[in-house]
């Protein structure tokens, strides 16, 4: 099983010390955003093409977006990306992980609702919040 708390390179890289105060952050799609610093906003969400044979989907092909935390991210929103590593401190409306939704030792999420595809969370993680698999969300609710 490969190891979600082990980063292959990123794309974009919020420092340490940086404090981002933006509108709907948008991710590259098969993009890596590592968060060092700050980011407080409405939204963190991957940029996606509806359209299955659009040119940016054959593209980037089966690229997965990931946003790996290690500082602080403060949405007063949702965060939607396929892959989450959190190391740091995370608050959020809610928190929608298509791929793996992976929270270290030492970190601390506070949502209202957490939904996940796969999920690992270290002892002495702190996590407060309604979990739900997605496979598992009645089919009439909107994810």
């Amino acid at each position: 099983m490969k190891n979600p708390f082990k980063t292959q390179g990123f794309d974009t890289l919020i420092s340490k010390g940086m404090v981002l105060r933006a509108a709907t952050m948008m991710l590259p799609a098969g993009s890596t955003t590592i968060v060092d610093g700050e980011v407080h906003g409405p939204d963190i969400k991957e940029v996606t093409e509806p359209n299955p044979n659009s040119f940016v989907n054959k593209l980037i092909g089966n690229a997965q977006t990931t946003l790996v935390v290690n500082g602080k991210v403060d949405c007063v929103n949702n965060i939607e990306v396929f892959n989450i590593t959190i190391i740091g401190n995370v608050t959020v409306d809610k928190i929608i992980c298509e791929g793996t939704l992976a929270i270290k030792s030492g970190a601390k999420v506070t949502a209202n609702e957490i939904r996940y595809r796969s999920l690992v969370i270290e002892d002495g993680a702190v996590v407060l919040g309604q979990m739900s698999h997605l496979d598992h969300i009645s089919a009439g609710e909107q994810v």
